[in-house]
């Protein structure tokens, strides 16, 4: 899925279209906020220590819910969220 997203970025660097695609740091902020949250209700932010927290309770997962939802969040390349030029 995160190939089939990627592929039209991808291109576009390939073809020489676009220089450079960087995540818009508000983007990714906003994803790690919700992202956190949503991990937040998991099995993983048990009072335990273990590899999938750090020290300071960061989760560093890429994804939080089901894989339906990954599909369909990963269907289109969302260029709002890039700095394309």
């Amino acid at each position: 899925r995160q190939m089939e997203y990627a592929l039209p970025a991808i291109l576009k660097l390939a073809r020489g279209d676009v220089r450079r695609i960087a995540v818009k740091p508000d983007a990714q902020h906003a994803y790690n906020r919700t992202l956190q949250a949503r991990l937040a209700t998991t099995s993983w932010a048990a009072g335990c220590g273990s590899w999938y927290k750090t020290d300071d309770g960061v989760m560093p997962n890429n994804w939080a819910g089901n894989t339906a939802e990954f599909a369909r969040m990963m269907r289109r390349f969302d260029t709002e969220a890039y700095e394309i030029a």
